[in-house]
């Protein structure tokens, strides 16, 4: 028969210290949400440029964008944009025939600055231009609580 061993004023106490450390450190997370959008383009493969766009409604949000084309087979990755800030108007990608069966992957971090009227809800438009027929993507919903807060877009568009 196992005995039952009694816990102890001191291992309560600590036990209790140590659920409020775990609870202080998810609420203060500076990273509020990682958004993924995955999905894929149409192109008419006959050397037609392709754009994207990517437009910060929320005003006064600063965002870092990164951009490459991924070829998945050889692993090779062509930069488009990189370290660019704010929004992204018409910001060219490539040719059609050299992103076909490309990815276009795309990470932007957006944070609330001193001049973002917080709480706010992040409000962004993402499209791309160029294939048979442009299209919107519908980005979720996030939100900043409180100036640095952090939602970090984590985009990957197969182009075919």
């Amino acid at each position: 028969m196992a005995k039952k061993q009694k816990l102890t004023k001191a291992a309560k106490q600590k036990l209790l210290k140590a659920a409020d450390v775990i609870k202080n450190f998810s609420s203060v997370s500076a990273i509020g949400d990682i958004i993924n959008i995955t999905d894929s383009y149409r192109i008419n493969n006959n050397g037609s440029p392709l754009t994207f766009s990517l437009v910060f409604n929320t005003v006064g949000v600063g965002a870092i964008t990164t951009a490459v084309l991924h070829d998945a087979i050889n692993d090779v990755d062509l930069p488009v944009v990189k370290d660019a800030r704010d929004s992204l108007v018409d910001q060219p990608i490539n040719t059609d025939t050299v992103a076909n069966r490309k990815f276009l992957k795309i990470s932007s971090t957006v944070a609330a600055t001193p001049l973002t009227a917080v709480p706010v809800n992040l409000d962004v438009d993402f499209s791309i231009s160029g294939g048979i027929e442009n299209t919107s993507y519908p980005i979720p919903a996030a939100s900043f609580k409180a100036v640095g807060d952090q939602v970090i877009l984590d985009i990957s568009i197969f182009f075919f």
